[in-house]
């Protein structure tokens, strides 16, 4: 059975995407809308609506605020979706869509290549929640106007840390503004992490986490540099991250088969990023000078 796929965004992921399903013999690239098509052999068609009538499978690679609206219409379609992450604003808005395609009986497949790559992969296998006395971590990217919080900007760094130490069951927020955000997290047992978060203009995407093991030693991430115990981790060489998200879709269209990125985590995370943005607006309204808990 060949899938027939359309993809809907050619940016940078949008290329990407285009490059694993064409070297797919499983797949058939059909059409895209919107972007640079040049170099890729698919025709380019002038609506989303022109993509659906020819396609059985629609890639959703278009900027973060857009992504509903498009995978919405996808499913209506009856299309089976593969959305670039974050799938929504807000966790109603996630679990509408995710009702959608159990509706409709297709996949609704969200990518979230970070949780793909060795780093990640390594954490997983070798870091326990349990083990997490303590731990922070901090991010600093470009304000980006689209997004209207800094707690839903920051959904992926969210799901990333949790994706290891597991849900946090409450967290207090010591600063908030329109730009930043920092607080602490309480983990399982008397486990925390504190986490700061901020947006500049024209700032560079830059990453620092810690881990605090115990007596298993101390866990530094900076950048793409994993360190643990003082020394560097020896990783593996990764697949093509695109190339490994579309086999799991394929996967899941094909046979069925479970999405890495589950679904209860992506509302779990996005519900945390809206009570995260909501006690953070109190404080930024009130003016209160005192910490909001959530």
């Amino acid at each position: 059975m060949t899938i027939r796929w359309g993809i809907l965004g050619l940016g940078r992921a949008g290329r990407a995407r285009a490059k694993a399903i064409a070297a797919d013999e499983r797949c058939e690239l059909v059409c895209a809308w919107r972007g640079d098509a040049t170099g890729l052999t698919v025709d380019a068609v002038d609506s989303a609506e022109a993509v659906f009538d020819q396609v059985d499978a629609v890639a959703v690679c278009t900027p973060d605020h857009t992504h509903p609206r498009l995978v919405r219409r996808a499913l209506q379609a009856g299309k089976h979706v593969v959305c670039e992450f974050p799938l929504a604003g807000n966790a109603r808005v996630a679990r509408e869509l995710f009702h959608l395609a159990d509706a409709q009986e297709r996949v609704l497949h969200v990518e979230h290549i970070e949780l793909l790559t060795p780093v990640a992969r390594w954490l997983r296998a070798h870091v326990r929640p349990r083990d997490i006395c303590a731990g922070s971590m901090r991010f600093r990217t470009k304000v980006r106007p689209e997004v209207f919080s800094v707690a839903h900007a920051n959904v992926a760094r969210l799901h990333r840390i949790f994706d290891v130490s597991g849900e946090p069951r409450r967290f207090v927020i010591t600063h908030a503004s329109l730009t930043e955000l920092a607080g602490t997290f309480r983990l399982s047992g008397e486990a925390f992490l504190e986490f700061h978060f901020e947006m500049e203009p024209g700032a560079e995407r830059k990453l620092e986490m810690t881990l605090d093991l115990g007596r298993r030693g101390m866990v530094l991430l900076m950048g793409r540099t994993l360190m643990f115990k003082g020394g560097p981790v020896a990783l593996p060489p990764a697949k093509p991250l695109f190339a490994a998200d579309h086999d799991a879709a394929m996967a899941a269209i094909l046979h069925g088969a479970p999405t890495y990125v589950d679904r209860s985590r992506v509302l779990s995370v996005l519900g945390l990023a809206d009570r995260l943005d909501a006690a953070a607006q109190e404080l930024i309204d009130d003016k209160i000078g005192k910490p909001a808990i959530g």
